[in-house]
């Protein structure tokens, strides 16, 4: 009777460890797949958002594009240059455009044609030293140009440029701020050019002409492409423009793509909710 129980033990215990094998070798399968997957997925994801994020930065480069482009064009047109240079001299420092209407009204004749794609770039304006502003396309305010032509933000503006060797430079605003205050957009990049003329002897600017791309704009091409998920653009690490739907929880995968002058794309399928950087 003892050797058949021992046998019996022998074969219980035989049993339990083949069973515990078998459930170690399930689970240690389970986990493999679970890592593999997990990873392939991780990485499947990362090439797709790295692929969008590539689509993402070419509308941003044809855009700063189109609007650098705007500005050089429009600010080599010779009727625009004759009458800055007029103005050049002029020390009145009131604004030149708000009783020479007919003059205004010639150049804006100039501008209307660049405005063709009026949801990407909504104004082109200029103006000089000497307070003198003119603009094409979206309103303005009389407020808004005061401060816009004040000697405090052009000079800002002169030593921005001086830090790109003269030759252009970008301004952000995540809100209008030649707009009213109750009606202001989005906001727009201002791309910003001296307008200078060789027979000036001194070298110094006639004035400076800006072109304003949209960031409304640019959020209604780019928001196409990222079907559930977000992203942000970013300007020296401060966020200027959100897009797709704000969620609660942290976005596990995130794909950052830098580009020129400062700016910043960032696209995951999740972020957290977080206020927008001021201006």
């Amino acid at each position: 009777m003892e050797p058949k129980l021992k046998k019996y033990k022998f074969q219980n215990k035989i049993l339990v460890t083949n069973m515990v094998v078998l459930l170690c070798v399930v689970t240690f399968c389970f986990l493999l797949f679970a890592f593999y997957y997990i990873g392939e997925n991780n990485r499947q994801f990362r090439e797709n958002t790295g692929r969008t994020a590539d689509s993402v930065g070419n509308i941003l480069e044809n855009s700063f594009f189109f609007a650098d482009n705007t500005a050089i064009q429009t600010g080599n047109n010779p009727y625009i240059k004759d009458v800055l240079n007029k103005l050049y001299y002029d020390t009145d420092k009131s604004n030149y455009f708000s009783h020479e209407h007919t003059e205004a009204n010639a150049i804006l004749q100039y501008l209307y044609p660049y405005l063709v794609k009026k949801d990407l770039l909504y104004r082109i304006c200029f103006y000089n030293e000497n307070g003198d502003f003119l603009a094409c396309g979206s309103s303005v305010t009389l407020k808004g140009v005061q401060n816009y032509v004040s000697e405090q933000r052009v000079d800002s503006v002169i030593a921005l440029l001086a830090g790109n060797k003269g030759v252009s430079t970008n301004l952000v605003y995540t809100e209008d701020v030649l707009q009213n205050t109750k009606f202001r957009t989005d906001g727009y990049i201002a791309i910003v050019r001296p307008v200078r003329d060789s027979n000036i002897r001194d070298g110094l600017p006639l004035g400076y002409l800006e072109v304003h791309l949209s960031l409304n704009g640019i959020k209604e091409q780019i928001t196409p492409l990222l079907g559930s998920g977000n992203a942000e653009i970013l300007y020296h690490g401060k966020i200027i423009l959100e897009i797709g739907e704000e969620r609660e929880d942290t976005g596990a995968f995130v794909v950052t793509k830098d580009m020129a002058e400062g700016f910043q794309i960032r696209l995951g399928d999740g972020k957290e909710k977080r206020k927008r950087s001021p201006q």
